[in-house]
């Protein structure tokens, strides 16, 4: 009996430090967010379209062929900066007036009582802010509460494919400038393709931009549903268990 006791606590001591070690290695993933990849590449080949059709002498040195391990690094590295660059450009474009509908949805799941919105400005950029520090605030509350942890997953997932989308939005409108550009050179070099074929990857560009926007939008509204119901989800276990809540917050977003 000794022995498998020792045997099911050594077990149990691994499974814990492997979990331990893909949580780092999941933490190390987070940082370096893979969804910012996506839109640097697309960045990063409207850049070289941009040298192509303007027609850029660098173009016949880069030779990916002759690459070695540091220069496809820096590429991967650049992609990465680049998607950073598109995700802060997208996601500058939702802003103030993303936050200014979280009082909706605090009011959507009776939680107006719970945080007070009467400590809002009436309106303009202060009230805004005000949103946004109460939506962090609410965050906070999301992260501290191990129960909540498959409801942070889901929102998590929601803020990567935001970014992604505002990312790829960004990258996708330098490729419709840059079409446009090219389109509206007098003597082209290299020369156009056909009309049609222009009009149509044209079209294709500024739709495929105008989805990605779309899109970033509904992730961010989904994101925001997600933490006021599962806050509203919480507040209504405690109230039905008879525990107290905790410091109320709006002390905290008044200041």
């Amino acid at each position: 009996m000794g022995e498998q006791e020792h045997e099911k606590s050594a077990g149990g001591e691994a499974a814990d430090a492997l979990k331990t070690l893909l949580a780092r290695i999941g933490e190390i993933f987070g940082v370096f967010d893979l969804s910012f990849f996506v839109a640097g590449a697309v960045c990063a080949g409207a850049v070289v379209f941009g040298g192509y059709i303007s027609g850029a002498t660098w173009l016949s040195r880069l030779a990916p062929e002759e690459w070695k391990a540091v220069q496809i690094g820096a590429a991967v590295l650049g992609c990465y900066v680049l998607g950073i660059v598109c995700f802060a450009a997208g996601r500058r474009r939702r802003r103030p007036s993303f936050y200014l509908r979280l009082p909706e949805q605090l009011q959507a799941f009776a939680l107006d009582r719970e945080y007070d919105l009467q400590a809002l400005p009436p309106s303009g950029t202060a009230r805004a802010e005000r949103c946004s520090l109460l939506y962090t605030r609410l965050w906070a509350e999301m992260r501290q509460d191990k129960a909540l942890a498959p409801s942070l997953n889901l929102v998590t997932r929601y803020w990567v494919m935001a970014a992604m989308c505002d990312g790829l939005g960004v990258a996708l409108g330098l490729w419709v400038v840059l079409w446009l550009a090219w389109w509206g050179q007098f003597e082209p070099a290299p020369a156009h393709p056909a009309h049609a074929v222009m009009v149509l990857v044209g079209v294709a560009l500024g739709a495929a931009m105008w989805l990605c926007f779309r899109e970033a939008n509904r992730y961010g509204d989904y994101q925001m549903h997600e933490v006021v119901a599962t806050l509203a989800y919480r507040h209504d276990a405690r109230r039905s268990e008879g525990t107290p809540r905790s410091a109320p917050p709006s002390g905290a977003t008044s200041s």
